[in-house]
């Protein structure tokens, strides 16, 4: 997806290759200073959507902090998402899953799932399930592929839903 090119450049394919794991980016003044309105040459529809992917972007980047400032005040799916997310990468596991709890049954859940099914017959994906898996496996060329996955399958939703493509 083509989000412009101040996103596109904080989401390269280089920058994604790293994530879940590494060190915090060279990225920190751009990520403190962005505003997704001017960033993107669209009319933002939803400015909570927008929000949960400035969010998206701090935890690409490995700012803990920054993203759980922001997740923690989105009350949407989304933000609970990222908040689950964050704790999850943080080693807070218990913490991960109450956030994921919070997000439900969710659009984008669905869409992980199908994709990681189209790749190697995966039956289902459980976020629970997963939690345990980075829990105990850590960080392995799978668990880091999902997790890739599943921020870019977030960040896509947020991206359309706060731009309402």
């Amino acid at each position: 997806m083509n989000y412009g090119a101040t996103i596109d450049h904080l989401v390269s394919d280089s920058i994604l290759q790293n994530y879940p794991n590494g060190q915090p980016s060279q990225h920190y003044s751009e990520l403190n200073s962005f505003d997704f309105c001017s960033s993107v040459n669209l009319p933002v529809i939803d400015p909570v959507a927008a929000n949960a992917c400035h969010a998206g972007l701090w935890l690409l980047h490995h700012y803990l902090d920054e993203s759980h400032a922001i997740s923690q005040t989105l009350y949407s799916p989304e933000g609970s998402w990222w908040h689950a997310i964050m704790h999850r990468t943080e080693g807070d596991y218990g913490n991960s899953k109450y956030w994921y709890r919070s997000v439900g049954l969710h659009p984008a859940m669905e869409s992980i799932q199908e994709q990681l099914g189209q790749r190697d017959g995966m039956p289902s994906w459980d976020v629970f399930h997963f939690v345990d898996t980075v829990r105990t496996a850590g960080s392995e060329p799978r668990t880091e592929e999902i997790s890739r996955l599943e921020w870019q399958t977030l960040f896509d939703h947020c991206f359309r839903i706060a731009t309402g493509q």
